[in-house]
Parts: structure tokens; C-alpha cells; sequence
């Protein structure tokens, strides 16, 4: 194929809209298309409701309390296995599990991952102003997506932190978890609509 029949052949593909209009302009056209299909629909058309149409308008659904199970695991280093000496630098193993066998768990993220005493009260801190038990990461942990479980497999996602501990008090302490997700569901239902025929 020679040069010409190239610029040629070129020539006839298909241009997309964006090489003549720009973003904004072209953001604008669809909006206005939007908007002048909506009105007609109003104005020129039949209204025929499904039996499970809701013409009041928007209502909010009952959520269900829906939320992942976090575990901890780490290395037993002598007797008794249930507790951590300090100071340490201890790598834990942070597990998210899906506890449901019909929901999908997503974008499953830890914002905010902070120890305290038994109380709930903050630790002590260091002459530096840093905690003396702390957790390293203490936010931005993220586990991506649990699909669900079955009955004979979990779901499961587990990350390593480490519990860092200096100059620490002995006693029992409390790791504070915060954390968002959304949720799938996959749904099936039937709907049904009346429409009535007349002769011509």
C-alpha cells in the first residue's frame, strides 16, 4: 500500500465526537439531550406502572447489621501463649473473614486502627509524644473485596501489622478497629404490568 492509499484509508475511519467537541461542550449536549428526553416523556407519553411501582417517589430500605469478623493470630513465644511481652516489636496477623454466604464485601479498608487501655482511655506516651503501644500501620490497612463464604470455606483476607511496644504497663489493653465497606447483594424478582388493547 503506497503512502496516498494509507492518508487515504486513514482518512475514512470513524472520528470520535471528542476531536470536535470539547469536554465541557460536550457534557453540556448530553445533559440537554437528557433533559429534553425526560419532558418528553412527560409530555407525550402514557404512564404504565409495573404492580410494584412506588409513583410516590424514593423511599429508604431497612439495612440489615452487616459486618465483616476480624481476627487476630500470633506467635506464641513461651507460657502462658495469651500474652505479648514488651518492649516488642511483635508481627500480628490481621484476618477479615465474610461471614455471609450471599453477600459481597467490598473495598473493605481499616481508616483507623488505635490501642488503649482497658478502659477505653489513651496509652501513655513516650518523651517524644509517641505512644507507648501502638499498632504500625494505624490506618489505611485495606483487605479489597470478600466475596461470600460457603458453608465449608470461608472468605477470608489477612494482612501483617505490627504491635510495637515500649515502656509499656503491664495489664490488658484494647485495639480499636474503624472501618468502611459497601455491599453487594445479587437479587432475583419478578414484576408485572397491565396494558390494555383496543380495536382500531
Amino acid at each position: 500500500m503506497s503512502d496516498q492509499e494509507g492518508q487515504s484509508a486513514g482518512s475514512n475511519r470513524p472520528k470520535t465526537i471528542s476531536r470536535f467537541l470539547n469536554p465541557a461542550r460536550y457534557a453540556r449536549l448530553v445533559s440537554e439531550a437528557s433533559q429534553r428526553l425526560k419532558q418528553i416523556v412527560r409530555d407525550r407519553h402514557f404512564l404504565v406502572t409495573s404492580s410494584q411501582s412506588d409513583v410516590t417517589g424514593a423511599k429508604a430500605v431497612p439495612i440489615p447489621k452487616i459486618h465483616p469478623c476480624f481476627e487476630i493470630r500470633y506467635a506464641c513465644r513461651g507460657k502462658p501463649c495469651d500474652r505479648i511481652k514488651t518492649p516488642a516489636a511483635e508481627v500480628l496477623c490481621l484476618t477479615a473473614r465474610n461471614p455471609y454466604t450471599n453477600v459481597t464485601l467490598k473495598h473493605l479498608r481499616i481508616i483507623r486502627f488505635v490501642v488503649t487501655d482497658a478502659a477505653g482511655n489513651p496509652v501513655p506516651t513516650l518523651p517524644d509524644g509517641t505512644p507507648t503501644v501502638a499498632i504500625i500501620p494505624s490506618a489505611g490497612i485495606y483487605f479489597g473485596d470478600l466475596p461470600p463464604s460457603t458453608p465449608t470455606v470461608p472468605s477470608a483476607v489477612t494482612r501483617e501489622v505490627t504491635l510495637r511496644s515500649r515502656s509499656a504497663k503491664k495489664g490488658d489493653y484494647l485495639f480499636d478497629l474503624s472501618y468502611d465497606f459497601s455491599v453487594e447483594f445479587v437479587l432475583y424478582d419478578q414484576d408485572r404490568f397491565s396494558l390494555p388493547l383496543l380495536p382500531s
